[in-house]
């Protein structure tokens, strides 16, 4: 009898040692496992990182060479021709060009075509001439002119108000109170800051003013045609396409035959005009894997065209995208 309770104390005493060995084989299992997926996740998260770094740095390179081939593209224009047109060879797209996982394309395009809003003030004083420009380009783009008085005082030293204008006061009174900068417009998306400027208008406006550091004469050769027809006090816009068709095809190269060729019924303004330019921004869209990236780059070429020098970047934006699927 008593062999036979050592036998069954032995045997539960067996059962009991292999179930828990068998729970601690199934824990140990269960750590090994947890600690594999744990490395597997983060050497995942690394490379990932790892790539992203890669294809933001393979991309900033593609940028800066299509920076560089763009300067290049402008210093012999200088050095080839002394007017500026739309039939020059900067004036047209560059095809995307393949880099190692994506593209590269770059177009140029002359800043002095459009109205310089910093022309407004000369001297810290309005200019009368260029502001006359500016109201009728408002005109024919359905804007009310009144708003040049806001931008002036945006742009003027005072803190005077002209009639209908706006200064510190009104803006302090706002939601989100500000002063009025006071100083030349550094983006044309400041706009956005000055009494009047709703976002529908920059958006109307955007592709037809610019903010550059100096005062500039507008290219009549690549001026787009509510530009153009801003320049004379009586142009209306179909007659100021027709115009542009023109300029496009026989670009001038002095600029005050714009007169002759716009005919007797249309008077010139008086603001500064020509045929050649020294701003011009250039456009790069960069698509390296997952890296997306889209700059625009004013860049200053001088009168004799050596060197082109990047004044800054406007308007950047970076988006990471999942990859596009192949096939």
């Amino acid at each position: 009898m008593a062999n036979t309770s050592h036998i069954r104390f032995a045997r539960s005493a067996y059962h009991n040692e292999s179930g828990l060995a068998l729970v601690t084989v199934i824990l140990i299992v269960s750590v090994v496992s947890s600690i594999a997926v744990f490395m597997s996740l983060n050497q995942q998260v690394w490379y990932r990182q790892s790539s992203n770094i890669l294809e933001r740095a393979q991309g900033e390179n593609a940028y800066r060479s299509a920076l560089a081939m763009a300067t290049i593209v402008l210093e012999r224009d200088a050095a080839e021709n002394k007017k500026d047109d739309l039939k020059e060879v900067w004036a047209s797209r560059v095809v995307a060009l393949p880099i190692e996982s994506g593209q590269v394309s770059v177009a140029i395009e002359d800043a002095q075509g459009k109205f310089n809003l910093n022309n407004l003030l000369k001297n810290g004083q309005p200019s009368v001439d260029d502001i006359g420009v500016f109201r009728r380009l408002l005109g024919n783009q359905g804007i009310s002119e009144s708003l040049v008085e806001p931008l002036v005082d945006w742009m003027d030293p005072d803190s005077q108000a002209r009639p209908g204008g706006a200064e510190d006061i009104e803006y302090l009174a706002s939601k989100t109170p500000y002063r009025a900068a006071n100083q030349p417009i550094s983006d044309v998306d400041e706009l956005r800051l000055i009494s009047g400027f709703t976002p529908e208008i920059v958006g109307k406006l955007s592709g037809l003013v610019t903010a550059l550091p100096a005062a500039t004469a507008i290219n009549v050769n690549t001026a787009p045609p509510p530009v153009l027809a801003a320049l004379f006090t009586n142009m209306p816009l179909p007659a100021a396409e027709e115009l542009g068709k023109t300029l496009a095809d026989r670009p001038l190269t002095k600029a005050m035959d714009i007169q002759n060729l716009a005919g007797a019924d249309h008077k010139l303004g008086k603001a500064a005009i020509d045929t050649r330019s020294s701003y011009f921004l250039i456009s790069t869209q960069t698509r390296n894997g997952r890296y997306h990236n889209q700059i625009r780059t004013l860049v200053y070429r001088p009168e004799s065209g050596l060197p082109c020098r990047t004044l800054g970047k406007t308007r950047p934006t970076i988006h990471m995208t999942a990859p596009e699927a192949s096939g």
